[in-house]
């Protein structure tokens, strides 16, 4: 090889170099800005963690409160279902004394014809006493009159 390839080509190798610089400076700056995205999506996912571990503990207390919600639902079932035991016997008594009632409607019903029957025989008294009473002035009248 001549003196002139022989310089050329360090020429170009030189420049390959150069090229190669260049090209590891723009990759370096490349990877120093993802290193820089990264750290804040870094901090991003450490803001996120932080968050989901706040709301894992609220999550925590809300589970806590339905548990406590769901005993007293269940205490408040097993009550109605004693007051609708008692309603039923409450209802039962009060058929029973429906029934009662019924019949001393019933009775008080035979009364009030009894009563009117009686009433009827009354008037037919008084009726009478009338009679009598006027009877007995027309005698009060005869004896005055003597």
């Amino acid at each position: 090889m001549s003196p002139i390839e022989t310089e050329r080509k360090l020429r170009q190798l030189d420049n390959d170099v150069q090229s190669i610089y260049e090209l590891l400076s723009a990759i370096s700056g490349t990877q120093a800005r993802h290193g820089n995205r990264l750290q804040e999506h870094a901090e991003k996912l450490d803001g996120v963690v932080v968050t989901l571990d706040r709301l894992d503990t609220r999550l925590g207390s809300v589970e806590t409160t339905i548990d406590g919600l769901e005993s007293r639902f269940d205490g408040l079932g097993t009550r109605f279902d004693g007051l609708e035991t008692r309603f039923d016997g409450l209802d039962t008594r009060l058929g029973g004394l429906e029934d009662s009632f019924d019949g001393l409607d019933t009775r008080l019903g035979g009364l009030d014809t009894r009563l009117g029957g009686l009433d009827t025989r009354l008037g037919g008294l008084e009726d009478s006493f009338d009679g009598l009473d006027a009877k007995v002035d027309t005698v009060l009248e005869i004896l005055r009159a003597r």
